[in-house]
C-alpha cells in the first residue's frame, strides 16, 4: 500500500503541475482564464487566500486522484478504463460547477474555455493512464530506492 501512496503522490505532483502549467500557458497566450477556474477556492473560503495555497490545494487534489487511480489499477484493473471515462465526464462538469460556485465571477470564453478545459483534463487522465499501464511509476520508484 505504501508503494501505491508514494507512486500516486509522485505522479499527482507531476501531472498536477503539468496541467497547471499548460493551462497557465494557455491563459498567457489567450487570456481565457482557465487557471483562475482551476485553482479558485473563494466558494470555500471567502477571505484573501494566497495563490500558493490555492496551487497547493490543486496539487493535493491531483495527488488524491492519482492515488485513487493507482488503487483501482492495482486492485480492480477491470474498472480502470471505466473510472477514467467517469472522471472525464466529472472534469467536464466541473467546468460549469466551478464557474457557478465562484463568488467572484470568473470570466472565460464559454465555448473555447470549456473545450480547452475538457481536452487538457482528458490529457491529464491519459497521462495518468499511460504512466500506470507502462509502469513508468514503478521504474521511477525503483530508481529512487523503492523495492520491486
Amino acid at each position: 500500500m505504501m508503494r501505491i501512496i508514494i507512486s500516486g503522490t509522485i505522479l499527482g505532483i507531476i501531472t498536477g503541475m503539468l496541467l497547471f502549467l499548460v493551462l497557465y500557458f494557455i491563459d498567457i497566450m489567450t487570456d481565457i482564464g482557465l487557471v483562475n477556474l482551476l485553482i479558485n477556492i473563494d466558494f470555500i473560503y471567502s477571505g484573501d487566500v494566497p495563490a500558493i495555497l490555492e496551487f497547493g490545494l490543486h496539487i493535493i487534489t491531483s495527488i488524491i486522484i492519482c492515488i485513487i487511480f493507482k488503487i483501482i489499477y492495482v486492485r480492480a484493473f477491470y474498472l480502470h478504463l471505466k473510472a477514467h471515462v467517469v472522471a472525464a465526464f466529472i472534469f467536464a462538469g466541473l467546468y460549469f460547477l466551478l464557474k457557478a460556485l465562484a463568488v467572484e465571477p470568473i470570466q472565460t470564453d464559454s465555448h473555447i474555455g470549456f473545450i480547452l478545459w475538457t481536452i487538457f483534463h482528458i490529457g491529464y487522465l491519459q497521462l495518468i493512464h499511460l504512466t500506470y499501464i507502462n509502469q513508468w511509476d514503478s521504474i521511477l520508484l525503483n530508481k529512487i530506492g523503492g523495492r520491486a
